[in-house]
């Protein structure tokens, strides 16, 4: 509260204003909710509350604005303006243009639009910064009251001056704490004096007149005014409220005696009716037909003390208070609040025969025509009452907790007869009357029974429920069945049987039951709501209305409604709306959100916890007192609240939003928080999200929890929130485009590009390859021409110098032979000597062919065309045989195996030649799937294998052919015995990568 404020308390307290006649009636047909500090307020102080056409609640504390959407308290503005936080918010108007202006308590006045801020000080013509009041008139020019002056914005002056109205020489101290118009395009001023400005055209000063009320005992200061319905004011001061009919003088002006205390603040509704808020009386409502009534701490006010009140768009009323934030609904729930009751562990109500309501919390209350009674009864004097019940003869019952039952047998003084012994437990929890069998005494230890005087204990009998007893339903005639926190047990006939039901339900615990008249039993329990019929136990799934599984009482009104009382939560619905629930269809109930509204929560374990009204109403025992229910239902009609988007969270850091919501690859956790403004009190909300591209289903929404999403693949999506009202068309409907974008290593292009860039890759490896391969076959080539040049200017040149000499000895002898006969030896000489000619005149040619071979290594015309071409070469001067056959269909090699195997079946047919003296050789070359073979096959003098080979003596045939055949991943095999001839044979496999010498070692 503000220094002035405080002053004006002790000023009252220091005159002594006598109160005035109390109301005539209270607000109990309207339901309070309350808001604290601990609800989430950032200040209790509520100085100013306002509300803007996109639906949010404005609050001006002392520390600042407050934005509320109905679940959310938000500290807003400071950042735009810091004189909000520094000074606080005084007043608040909003302009028609949907803009906020600000009064602060030192400040000057704040202008927020747009998202921007502009102060408007003592530069800006605002020469004191304590404004109290703000206001626009019809042309749209806004008004601030200050304690020293009023002022207006004239926009005709440079940077939107203000201008002080009043007349600082002739009214120095004028303070205005409130403005009002007069309906005629004037405005009046209220404050340490009364001002009236008359219209006038143009955007100079304005004709004023400073008026006098009647002299008053107390403090004339006003405080708020308030035009009349009919044209006239209402004028709340220090010392009342007075009321200036429509075409009076000021001096006219009569006070309003019914109506206590100093006015603070007043506000006219949609209704034409006045609220009147006290400082310490609480507040009051004027209705148009005179009638007045009343709303006070602690049981609908934080405090007494109410410093302003707005209607929103829903007709509800907000009351700011010193203490807290109170709105004032219709919602046909009227709580009647007991001091003690909220420290009570249990609580009960019954109805009277007069329609009066007895409340039983530790101790008797009687309503009776809307005012609560404690209620002393001599003889329970010092007893804590848990239930009572009035029998059908008048006599009234008294359930006490650890002193058993009384009945007192004509209104609250007759006869008294007092049972606990016979009834077997002292802890009596409730009673019930059935025409055929008396009264049914229920009780911590099991059930009892009175009949004409008699009681009957059911403790000890076989199957009895030895256990609290919470609830009793009456059936057929001659039953009564009997809930437990074990179950449900069935008395039938003076005894407890044996009941499928109770094998059907199981060991629920049973807080309420009801049996219609069609015979079906409802059962209450701490898991959901069941209904027995036909031997058939159907569950009804009522949790999602109800807000909680349990169920505590079950009552039917003469329409045939099912009232469901919950921990937090009265649902009504039509019984048989109930029975289509179980089979699957649509459920739209009646719903009271007694916790939400009244902070009261609902009791239960008791047999008398929930009783009718008589008018089809019904009263509930709550921990704050008993709870009235009225029986038409309330008119709730309207569209779904907007929704709006709230904070966003990425990665943990809150990001401003505008239109579409960009995310970077990075991110890994996205929350948002879009909430309904739902200020009103009504039930029955519905919310659900999607975030289209992404959620498969719907999901329901909390409005207090933000949605939250990890590792959004890269895309595009909506987020979307719908509001409706469960039963009613129309739905509001929030969306915010969401890009997840993704990393450059995903992008499309740079997929394009990297295959492009592997592409260029592979034809550049490509092409180097290429040019190896070139490079290496050419130098291969020159190499290749190097040793056919040295082996031609070498080898071959010596060769045919030896050839030359031998063919000349071979002349020489020849001649010789000729003139003079040889000897033997001489014979044997000449033979040898043209062996040598023969074998040098091969290797001549073999060497010429190899020089062929190196300068031209492509083979043209195959395997079988070469091995016979070697053939012919090396036969052409022997006298051997040699056959050659070919089979299967040729299959075309690499010029390298086909150089390997040449180069060992020319060795092993050399090796044939030279050394095993044949007559014949065979080769055959076999082509096999997969497979090719060569045989060489002679008749020589044969050799053995395992001596052969090793290299010795600088002979490495054998070995080479070896090494040929593995590095063209084949195999050499030998078979050979002395004398007996040899066969080579050589094996390939076709297909096969060929293995380098190289890669083999």
């Amino acid at each position: 509260m503000s220094f002035f404020r405080r002053w004006l308390v002790c000023i009252v307290v220091l005159l002594g204003v006598a109160p005035a006649l109390p109301a005539q009636g209270g607000l109990e047909w309207m339901t309070s909710r309350a808001w604290r500090i601990q609800d989430g307020l950032p200040d209790q102080v509520i100085q100013a509350i306002v509300q803007t056409p996109d639906h949010y609640l404005w609050i001006g504390t002392k520390l600042g604005l407050v934005r509320f959407d109905g679940y959310h308290f938000l500290d807003y503005g400071a950042d735009l303006a810091p004189v909000l936080h520094d000074f606080g918010v005084d007043c608040i108007l909003v302009a028609r243009d949907g803009t906020l202006w600000l009064g602060t308590q030192g400040g000057g006045v704040v202008h927020l639009a747009g998202g921007t801020a502009r102060t408007y000080g003592t530069a800006a013509g605002v020469e004191n910064g304590l404004v109290r009041a703000l206001y626009q008139d019809e042309t749209g020019r806004i008004w601030a009251g200050a304690d020293r002056g009023l002022y207006r914005l004239d926009s005709a002056l440079p940077n939107d001056h203000f201008i002080r109205m009043d007349d600082p020489i002739a009214t120095p101290d004028v303070g205005v704490h409130t403005l009002v118009g007069d309906g005629h395009r004037g405005v009046w001023a209220g404050g340490t004096r009364l001002l009236h400005f008359h219209a006038a055209a143009g955007s100079g000063k304005m004709p004023w007149e400073m008026l006098q009320l009647p002299p008053q005992p107390a403090s004339i200061r006003i405080w708020s005014l308030a035009l009349a319905e009919d044209g006239g004011l209402w004028i709340g001061t220090l010392g009342g409220l007075y009321r200036v009919p429509a075409g009076a003088s000021v001096g006219g002006a009569v006070k309003e005696s019914r109506i206590p205390g100093s006015i603070l603040s007043l506000y006219r509704d949609r209704h034409h009716r006045l609220w009147v808020g006290t400082l310490g009386e609480g507040l009051y409502l004027l209705g148009p037909d005179g009638s007045v009534a009343h709303a006070s701490a602690p049981a609908q006010l934080g405090s007494n003390a109410v410093l302003t009140m707005v209607e929103d768009l829903g007709r509800d009323l907000w009351v700011g208070t010193q203490s807290g934030l109170n709105r004032f609904s219709v919602t046909g729930m009227q709580l009647t609040r007991i001091p003690g009751t909220i420290d009570s562990e249990f609580g009960s109500v019954s109805v009277d025969t007069d329609g009066s309501v007895w409340v039983c919390s530790r101790q008797l209350m009687h309503i009776e025509n809307g005012v609560a009674k404690l209620v002393a009864l001599p003889m329970l004097d010092g007893i804590t009452v848990r239930s009572v019940m009035r029998e059908r003869s008048g006599a009234f019952w008294v359930g006490t907790l650890g002193n058993g039952a009384y009945r007192i047998a004509k209104g609250l003084t007759g006869h008294t007869d007092h049972y606990a012994a016979a009834i077997g437990t002292n802890y009596i929890r409730g009673f019930l009357e059935t025409p055929e069998d008396g009264v049914w005494i229920a009780s911590d230890g099991g059930l009892a029974n009175w009949k004409n005087g008699v009681v009957t204990s059911y403790q000890e009998s076989p199957n009895a429920p030895h256990a609290a007893v919470n609830a009793m339903a009456s059936g057929a005639p001659g039953e009564l069945w009997v809930g437990t926190f074990h179950g449900v047990s069935l008395w039938r006939r003076g005894q407890f049987v044996d009941s499928p039901a109770s094998a059907a339900l199981g060991s629920h615990m049973v807080w309420a039951l009801h049996v219609d008249d069609g015979g079906a039993l409802w059962i209450g329990t701490e898991g959901g709501l069941y209904r027995w019929q036909h031997n058939k136990m159907q569950h009804l799934p009522v949790d999602a209305d109800m807000g909680s599984p349990a169920i505590l009482s079950i009552l039917e009104d003469s329409r045939h409604r099912i009232w469901l009382g919950g921990p937090t939560t009265v649902l009504r619905t039509k019984r048989g709306a109930l029975v289509s629930l179980g089979q699957g269809k649509a459920f739209e109930p009646e719903i009271f959100p007694v916790s939400r509204e009244t902070g009261a929560e609902l009791s239960g374990g008791a047999a008398s916890t929930a009783t009718l009204d008589g008018a089809d109403g019904a009263w509930f025992a709550s921990n704050e007192g008993p709870l009235h229910i009225e029986s038409e239902k309330v008119r709730q009609d309207g569209a779904p609240p907007p929704v709006m988007l709230g904070q966003v969270s990425v990665d943990g850091q809150r990001v401003a939003v505008d239109g579409k919501l960009v995310l970077q690859p990075s991110v890994k956790t996205l929350q948002i928080d879009a909430t309904p403004i739902a200020l009103g009190s009504r039930p029955g909300l519905q919310l659900r999200r999607k975030l289209i591209g992404f959620d498969t289903e719907w999901s329901s929404v909390d409005p207090l929890q933000p949605a939250t999403y990890t590792n959004l693949p890269p895309g595009s999506y909506i987020y979307r929130v719908e509001a409706s009202w469960k039963g009613f068309p129309g739905i509001t409907r929030l969306e915010l485009p969401i890009v997840q974008r993704t990393h450059l290593y995903r992008q499309p292009v740079f997929l394009i590009v990297c295959v492009a860039v592997v592409l260029l890759l592979i034809w550049l490896v490509h092409w180097l390859r290429v040019q190896q391969v070139t490079l290496r076959f050419r130098l291969i080539a020159e190499e290749r021409n190097r040793v056919a040049r040295e082996m031609h200017d070498t080898v071959v040149q010596s060769c045919i110098g030896v050839s030359s000499l031998l063919e000349a000895i071979a002349i020489r002898q020849t001649f010789s032979t000729t003139a003079t006969p040889v000897s033997t030896a001489a014979k044997q000489e000449h033979d040898l000597l043209n062996t040598a000619r023969e074998q040098i005149a091969i290797t001549i040619i073999e060497a010429r062919e190899a020089i062929w071979n190196l300068r031209h290594p492509q083979n043209d015309g195959g395997l079988a065309h070469a091995l016979r071409s070697m053939l012919d070469r090396m036969t052409a001067i022997q006298n051997t045989v040699v056959e050659f056959t070919s089979e299967g269909e040729p299959t075309p090699l690499d010029d390298e195996p086909v150089h390997e195997l040449l180069m060992t079946a020319r060795e092993a047919l050399h090796n044939a030649i030279v050394h095993a003296a044949p007559s014949r050789i065979d080769i055959l070359l076999q082509y096999e799937p997969g497979r090719l073979t060569i045989r060489i096959c002679d008749d020589g003098v044969g050799f053995d294998p395992a001596t052969a080979g090793r290299g010795r003596g600088g002979h490495y045939g054998l070995l080479g052919m070896h090494e040929r055949m593995e590095r063209i991943g084949g195999s050499c095999t030998i078979e050979s015995v002395p004398g007996s001839g040899a066969e080579v044979i050589l094996e390939m496999p076709l297909g096969r990568a060929v293995r380098t010498l190289q890669e083999t070692r």
